[in-house]
C-alpha cells in the first residue's frame, strides 16, 4: 500500500503542471493580422458600397427559358470526367485539413512484447559450465502528447482547413467554366442548323434563278456569262452545306466528350430555334465579382491558408514539450503477467539549437509562397474585371450590329415586297424578285450568326461575373457545402 500511495503521490505532482501548460496553450503569439480583401487595383465601381446589391441570378442558365439546357447541364454535372477529378482533389484537401487536426489530439497505442534469453558461462578453474534462460512478457500503452504552447498546430490545422476551403472553390469555378462551355457548344449547334436551313434556302432560290436565268439565254435574252455566273455561286454556296454540317458534328462530338459520354453518342433532339437573348443585369454586376467569382475566393483562401502556415513555421522554432505515460504490466509467465505493473511519466523538452538553418529557411520559403498568393489574388482580380469589362463591350457593340440588321432586314423586306408588287404589275421579271429574296436570306444569316454571338457573349458575362453555383452541384445524394462536403 505503501508504494501504492507513492506512486499516486508522484502523479499529483504532475497535475498543476499539465494544468498549467494546457492554459499556457492559448497563447498564438503569430497569429496572422487581418487582411483588406479588396486589392489596391481593383477599380471604384467594382466595390460594394451599403446601397449595393451583389445578387446574381444563382441559376443563370434559366435566363435562356430552355429546358433543353437544363437537361443538359443536369448531365454535365453528373458525367463530366474534369468535374470528377476536381472532386477528388477537394477530397483529398479535405482529407489533409483532417490529418492536420488530428495532432489536437494525444497518440495512444498498445504495446505487447516478448522476449526470451539464453545466456552460457564457462569457467576454466574449476571448468563449470552454466546455462541461464530467461523469459518476459509485457503489455501495456504508449500514451504522447504534445503541448501545443506557441500555436503551430492550431496554425497548422487552421491553414489545412483554407487549403480545403479554396480546392472547394476550384471545384465550383471548374463547374462554372464548364457550364458556360456546354452551354455555348449548346447555342453553337442551334445556329449552324438554323443557317443550314438559310443555307438550303439560298440553294433552292439559286436554283430557281439558274433555271430562269437558262431560260432566258436559250430565248437569246441574257447571255451565256450571267448563266455561267449563277452557276458559280451555286457551286459555291452548295459547297458551303457539308461545312456547316461538319462543324455541327464537331459540335456534338466536343459537347458529348463534356457530358462524359463517346463522341459518338446520342445528345438528343436539339432545336434548331435561337433563344431570346437575355436582358443584361445592372445591379450589383460588378461589385459582386469579389463575392461571386470562386477563382477570386479559392485565391483568396489560398492567402489565408499561408498566412497560418507562416505563423506554423515561426512556432515551430520555439521550444516544444511532449508528454508520455506508459502503464505496462511485466512478467516472466504470461499467466501472472497482471500482477506486476509500471507506469512511467515523462515531459520532454525538445530546443531546437543548430539545425543549419533549416527552420528558418522555411520561414522564408512559406513568405515567399505568401507573396506569389497575394499577387496571384491580384492577377485573379484584375483578369476578372477584364473579362466583365470585355464582355459588356462586347454585348454594347453587339446589340447595336443587331439593331442595324434589323433595320436593314426590314429594308430588304420592303424593297421585297415592292419587287414582287411591280412582277404582278409586269414592270419586272421574277429574276429580280428571286435577287431580293436572296439578299433577305443573306441578311438573315448574318442576324443568326450576330445573335449566336450576343447570346455567346452573354454566357461569357454570366461567366465572367460569377454565380452560387454550389447548390446545383450534386455527387450521387451529396451536396457541395453539407454532407461528405463539410468543413474539416
Amino acid at each position: 500500500m505503501s508504494n501504492l500511495s507513492g506512486v499516486d503521490a508522484k502523479i499529483k505532482c504532475f497535475v498543476p503542471l499539465i494544468v498549467f501548460l494546457f492554459s499556457f496553450c492559448s497563447c498564438m503569439p503569430f497569429a496572422p493580422s487581418s487582411r483588406e480583401k479588396v486589392p489596391q487595383v481593383l477599380p471604384s465601381d467594382y466595390v460594394v458600397s451599403n446601397n449595393t446589391s451583389v445578387e446574381m441570378p444563382e441559376k443563370w442558365w434559366h435566363t435562356f427559358n430552355s429546358t433543353e439546357i437544363n437537361t443538359l447541364l443536369k448531365s454535365l454535372w453528373q458525367g463530366n470526367l474534369k468535374l470528377e477529378q476536381a472532386w477528388a482533389r477537394m477530397e483529398q484537401a479535405r482529407q489533409t485539413a483532417k490529418k492536420s487536426k488530428s495532432s489536437f489530439y494525444p497518440g495512444l497505442n498498445a504495446q505487447a512484447g516478448y522476449s526470451y534469453t539464453r545466456e552460457h558461462r564457462e569457467s576454466t578453474s574449476p571448468r563449470v559450465d552454466s546455462d541461464t534462460n530467461s523469459k518476459s512478457f509485457s503489455l501495456g500503452l504508449a500514451l504522447n502528447y504534445e503541448l501545443d504552447l506557441w500555436g503551430k498546430i492550431r496554425s497548422q490545422a487552421r491553414s489545412g482547413s483554407y487549403e480545403y476551403r479554396a480546392s472547394r472553390q476550384d471545384l465550383y469555378a471548374t463547374a462554372l467554366s464548364l457550364s458556360a462551355q456546354a452551354v455555348k457548344y449548346w447555342i453553337t449547334i442551334r445556329s449552324l442548323q438554323k443557317r443550314q436551313q438559310v443555307l438550303n434556302s439560298k440553294l433552292q432560290v439559286y436554283e430557281k434563278l439558274l433555271r430562269l436565268t437558262r431560260e432566258r439565254y436559250l430565248n437569246a435574252i441574257s447571255p451565256g456569262t450571267e448563266v455561267l455566273d449563277i452557276r458559280q455561286t451555286l457551286s459555291r454556296t452548295r459547297s458551303q452545306l457539308p461545312k456547316l454540317v461538319s462543324r455541327e458534328q464537331e459540335n456534338r462530338h466536343a459537347l458529348a466528350v463534356l457530358l462524359g459520354k463517346s463522341p459518338g453518342a446520342e445528345l438528343g433532339e436539339i432545336n434548331s430555334e435561337l433563344p431570346r437573348i437575355p436582358k443584361v443585369p445592372q445591379e450589383g454586376l460588378k461589385a459582386g465579382i469579389l463575392y461571386n467569382r470562386p477563382d477570386i475566393k479559392a485565391a483568396w483562401m489560398r492567402i489565408k491558408a499561408s498566412d497560418w502556415s507562416v505563423a506554423a513555421a515561426r512556432a515551430d522554432r520555439l521550444p516544444n514539450i511532449t508528454l508520455s505515460a506508459n502503464p505496462k504490466y511485466m512478467a516472466e509467465e504470461l499467466s501472472s503477467i497482471l500482477d506486476n505493473w509500471m507506469i512511467s511519466l515523462a515531459a520532454d523538452l525538445s530546443l531546437p539549437l543548430v539545425d543549419g538553418g533549416r527552420k528558418r529557411a522555411e520561414v522564408k520559403r512559406i513568405r515567399t509562397k505568401l507573396r506569389e498568393r497575394i499577387a496571384a489574388y491580384k492577377q485573379t482580380v484584375l483578369t476578372a474585371v477584364q473579362e466583365v469589362e470585355d464582355a459588356l463591350t462586347l454585348i454594347t457593340g453587339q446589340e447595336k450590329k443587331i439593331e442595324d440588321l434589323i433595320r436593314q432586314k426590314r429594308s430588304v423586306q420592303s424593297g421585297l415586297e415592292l419587287t414582287r408588287l411591280r412582277y404582278k404589275n409586269g414592270m419586272t421579271s421574277y429574276t429580280a424578285v428571286l435577287n431580293k429574296k436572296q439578299s433577305l436570306l443573306g441578311v438573315q444569316e448574318n442576324i443568326i450568326q450576330a445573335k449566336t454571338d450576343a447570346l455567346r457573349y452573354r454566357v461569357d458575362l454570366y461567366k465572367a461575373a460569377g454565380t452560387d453555383i454550389r447548390k446545383q452541384i450534386t455527387k450521387g445524394k451529396k451536396q457541395v457545402g453539407g454532407g461528405k462536403g463539410t468543413d474539416p
